[in-house]
């Protein structure tokens, strides 16, 4: 009986280790191998982790692009808009029919009423600096103007005549000391037109 159960013993021992041995052997059998028998590792979760990274980094990196490409393209149509807005057209320059130093002065209009006219001519200062016309100051750019009103009759008979038409002015600085004394010299023809302009001094 006890040789029995040795015998039995021993059996199920070798049993157990041809189990062990088969399952060794379909361990080694799972991994799979290309046509060269080299084994293909199988993929992992970690390699799945840094696949689904780069994709998220690539990902990002166009993001970034595109956001950078907007923000050029915006920054492109910014300086085109601002250039629009700087660009101006340039003032034109003041002109006048006589000018000297201190002013300018130009026939501003004439005007027909009642048998009569009056002509207009009007004054800027050019100079620069303040001066005074009387007791007004007049500042760089300040201007006013000088009427002259007669009936027609008077003006067609000194545009027959060629009488010249005087206007003087006195210029003075803030020490109340003369700077200019003079004014502007015109002729008018029949259409109370003002021709032959100058500037006189005294």
């Amino acid at each position: 009986m006890k040789k029995k159960f040795l015998i039995i013993l021993t059996a199920m021992i070798f049993l157990l280790g041809g189990c062990g041995k088969s399952d060794e052997d379909n361990a080694d059998s799972a991994a799979e191998t290309d046509v060269s028998g080299n084994v293909i590792e199988p993929e992992t979760d970690e390699e799945d982790d840094k696949d689904s990274k780069d994709d998220k980094k690539d990902k990002k990196s166009k993001d970034d692009k595109d956001s950078k490409d907007d923000k050029d393209s915006g920054e492109e149509e910014n300086d085109e808009s601002s250039e629009e807005e700087v660009t101006e057209e340039p003032v034109p320059e003041r002109t006048y029919d006589v000018q000297n130093e201190y002013f300018g002065a130009a026939v501003k209009s004439v005007e027909e009423a009642d048998g009569g006219a009056t002509l207009t001519i009007e004054f800027v200062n050019v100079s620069g600096q303040v001066y005074y016309k009387s007791d007004e100051e007049m500042k760089p750019g300040a201007s006013w103007e000088k009427s002259i009103t007669q009936p027609k009759e008077k003006w067609l008979a000194a545009a027959e005549k060629g009488t010249e038409n005087w206007i003087h002015y006195e210029f003075y600085d803030k020490d109340s000391k003369c700077i200019f004394k003079g004014g502007v010299v015109f002729k008018t023809d029949k259409n109370i037109e003002v021709k032959d302009m100058r500037v006189f001094t005294e």
